[in-house]
C-alpha cells in the first residue's frame, strides 16, 4: 500500500505506549519521514509515495524516541498548568505549549517562564523557548517577526534571482489581513506569520508578490506571470484560504 493524498492515517504504537496511535500527514516537500511530538499526541510527516511497510519499520526504529517525548510532553504539561492556574487566570488565551512551523513540518516547544521574567530566551539548537508568561503573546509576536526575517529575506532574495526579478526593499511585519503586498514603487512587505504556513504555500506568496513588480494588478497578464513560476498557483491559492493562525499571532 501506497499513501498517496492528504488523508489521515493511523498506525497502532506498541501498547504501553501513552500515545495509541499516531496522526499520518503527506507533505509534498518532505524528503524523508519525520516524527513530530505535540500535546495532542505524534504526527508523522510522510514524503510522496513512501509504501505503509517503510512507515511501520521506521516507527518501531524510534520506539526509544517516542518514550522519551512522551516524558518530555507530559512534564512540560505539569509545568504549563502550574504556570496557567498561577499567572494567567484573568487570561483567555492559553498559553502554546508548541509553536509549529512550516505547516507543522517543524515543531518549536514552548516553556512558560514566571513573574518578574521580561525576557525571552531562544535555543536554536534544542528548538526550545523560554517564554514570560505575563503578556507572552508579544513575546512571541516579537520572537516569530525576528525568525521570519531570517528565513524570509533569504528566500525571496533566492526566487528573485531565479525569476529575474528586482525588488527594492523587503519588509516583515505581522499584519492582520495580508499574506504580503508589492507597492508601485517595488518594495515588498510580507506577514512574519508565514512562517508558519507550509514552504510551497510561502512560495506561492512570494512568487505573487514578484510578479505583481511586473504587473501591479491581477488581470489576465498577473495570473499567466504567476503561472510560470508557480504552475499550482490554484490550489495553492485555495489551500491559502483554509489557513487557521494560532489566536496569539494577533491578539
Amino acid at each position: 500500500m501506497t499513501i498517496r493524498n492528504n488523508s489521515v492515517a493511523a498506525f497502532k504504537l506498541p501498547d504501553r505506549s501513552p500515545f495509541t496511535q499516531i496522526e499520518c500527514k503527506l507533505h509534498a516537500s518532505a524528503k524523508r519521514l519525520k516524527l513530530l511530538a505535540g500535546s495532542s499526541g505524534i504526527r508523522l510527516i510522510i514524503p510522496p509515495r513512501c509504501p505503509k511497510h517503510v512507515i511501520q519499520t521506521f516507527l518501531l526504529s524510534q520506539e526509544a524516541w517516542l518514550n522519551e517525548q512522551v516524558q518530555r510532553l507530559n512534564a512540560l504539561r505539569r509545568q504549563d498548568s502550574h504556570s496557567q492556574d498561577s499567572h494567567s487566570q484573568n487570561s483567555t488565551m492559553r498559553f502554546p505549549e508548541v509553536i509549529e512551523l512550516y505547516g507543522g513540518m517543524e515543531q518549536i516547544t514552548c516553556v512558560g517562564l514566571g513573574p518578574g521574567t521580561n525576557r525571552l530566551t531562544w535555543d536554536a539548537d534544542k528548538r526550545l523557548l523560554h517564554v514570560p508568561t505575563d503578556n507572552f503573546q508579544h513575546y512571541l509576536q516579537r520572537w516569530l517577526i525576528h525568525q521570519a526575517k531570517q528565513v524570509l529575506t533569504p528566500r525571496l532574495q533566492r526566487l528573485a534571482h531565479d525569476g529575474g526579478f528586482e525588488y527594492q526593499v523587503l519588509t516583515i511585519r505581522l499584519t492582520r489581513s495580508r499574506w504580503g503586498s508589492c507597492s508601485t514603487q517595488g518594495n515588498i512587505m510580507l506577514s512574519a506569520a508565514l512562517l508558519l504556513l507550509a514552504p510551497e504555500l510561502q512560495d506561492y506568496v512570494m512568487w505573487h508578490e514578484l510578479c505583481h513588480l511586473r504587473h501591479p494588478n491581477h488581470s489576465a497578464h498577473f495570473w499567466n506571470e504567476v503561472s510560470r513560476y508557480c504552475p499550482d498557483w490554484q490550489q495553492r491559492r485555495t489551500a491559502l484560504k483554509t489557513v487557521i493562525l494560532p489566536t496569539w499571532v494577533y491578539q
